[in-house]
């Protein structure tokens, strides 16, 4: 395949290859958000059960994910290293999903844990080598951003395809009833093969310095040298685990204090609107002043905006206030779907040069498991949390004890979280210039590989 790693890839190559992460967020956004409430409103789960699942299944996935991102790294096939392993997943991923969307009312924890762990497998055998495939495509301290941007655009489209079911006149409510949530299961299932096809069959395969396929011995020590990457993994599983929290108490929120469950696709898709109208601006802040510098602003923003929805009154005026407040939390959250990806690949250069081998597989991989943190370990945190102060999705009011552990889960907990996740992005080894040094090493090598005889 041609070696793309040096030139400005063109607006069709990349909306094609940006196509896969919409249907991936088709899929994994609503069990970062409403699917968790969903199961413990209409099935036969309990609360607790919810969160024990989430936790229990990003346990699993510690181990799932980097046994992916290394047998990504190793494979070698005439369809390159990645291309075979996001097939597979997505035939994984569309069959879980099918059965995660259209739960029977006697659903319990065997079942959801079933589907939980399947639709997280899947997206892990799609995801992982996928973002790899990203770093991969370019090694241009800036091109790369601009790569993971055409990325960052397609998940809120996603997300926003799903959240305009309940919307279609073919139902009378725009609640998340079980046939809107089926319906978004069909979509999925038709969605996931198609966009992910068309993603495989036109994007070039990338190019990486040529190396032997890595250790699992010399991959942990590699991994346990990279100061970089603990420092990037650090403050984004930190921050990950807030926003989880977020996400997973946001509709119990609207709907058990502020008696707006019915407004979810009104609230949901202008934040997703706003998360995509603002990936420009941080793109374009993200060159301007780089990569670790723009993530430690996002999560300054982010930690002055959330106390905000405390000023929001449950009642008739609750509505457009707490979307205001959405809209502002969409526009912070937008350099979190931009900034890390891009960074990450640049973090793998580094590991390349000083190891020799790339093992972008597994560094995605571990980025994969933070990100998941966003919808299971921060989700199942909130439920255990909500649990605890006496919360009940099924009742009609909530005792005074279950709000305040929703303002914990909501607020309290999210603030602390993206603090410490900003000062640990400041002075961030890896800039522009330092990238480029690498990036020049890592040329040299290649030619030396080439060309043996030039000095």
């Amino acid at each position: 395949m041609r070696d793309t790693s040096h030139g400005r890839l063109g607006f069709k190559r990349l909306l094609a290859f940006s196509l896969p992460e919409t249907a991936l967020a088709m899929m994994l956004a609503p069990l970062g958000s409403f699917l968790p409430a969903f199961y413990a409103k209409h099935t036969a789960i309990s609360l607790a059960a919810v969160g024990a699942v989430l936790t229990l299944t990003r346990l699993i996935d510690a181990a799932t994910d980097q046994i992916i991102g290394y047998l990504s790294d190793i494979t070698n096939s005439r369809f390159g290293r990645r291309r075979p392993w996001i097939a597979a997943g997505t035939v994984v991923s569309a069959i879980s999903a099918y059965f995660l969307f259209t739960p029977p009312a006697t659903a319990g924890f065997v079942y959801f844990f079933t589907a939980t762990f399947f639709v997280y497998l899947g997206w892990t055998m799609v995801a992982t080598p996928y973002y790899a495939w990203g770093s991969e495509l370019t090694r241009d301290y800036n091109e790369r951003t601009r790569v993971f941007s055409y990325i960052a655009l397609a998940g809120p489209v996603g997300f926003l395809i799903v959240l305009g079911v309940p919307l279609l006149p073919i139902f009378e409510t725009s609640d998340m009833t079980p046939e809107a949530v089926a319906m978004m299961g069909v979509i999925i299932v038709v969605a996931l093969p198609l966009l992910n096809s068309i993603a495989l069959i036109s994007t070039p395969q990338g190019a990486s310095a040529p190396s032997a396929a890595p250790s699992l011995m010399d991959l942990l020590r590699a991994i346990k040298r990279n100061k970089p990457f603990w420092r990037f993994i650090a403050a984004i599983s930190i921050s990950g685990t807030g926003l989880g929290l977020m996400s997973a108490t946001i509709v119990l929120y609207m709907d058990s204090y502020l008696g707006i469950g019915d407004k979810i696709p009104q609230i949901f898709i202008p934040n997703m609107i706003a998360m995509l109208l603002a990936v420009y601006a941080w793109t374009q802040i993200t060159i301007r002043i780089g990569k670790h510098q723009a993530l430690a602003w996002s999560f300054a923003f982010n930690a002055l905006t959330v106390p905000f929805v405390l000023l929001v009154e449950p009642g008739e005026s609750a509505f457009p206030h707490f979307l205001l407040w959405m809209i502002a939390i969409g526009i912070a959250g937008s350099a979190s779907v931009v900034v890390p990806r891009s960074l990450l690949g640049d973090i793998v250069d580094y590991d390349e040069l000083k190891s020799g081998a790339n093992r972008a597989g597994n560094y995605y991989a571990a980025f994969t498991l933070a990100q998941k943190s966003y919808a299971a370990v921060g989700s199942g945190a909130a439920f255990l949390l909500l649990a605890a102060f006496d919360f009940d999705s099924k009742a009609a009011s909530q005792l005074p004890s279950a709000i305040v552990g929703l303002k914990i889960a909501l607020v309290a907990i999210p603030i602390i979280t993206s603090l410490a996740s900003m000062l640990l992005m400041r002075g961030f080894p890896i800039n522009s210039r330092r990238h480029r040094t690498i990036r020049k090493r890592l040329e040299q090598r290649v030619a030396r590989t080439i060309h043996p005889e030039s000095p």
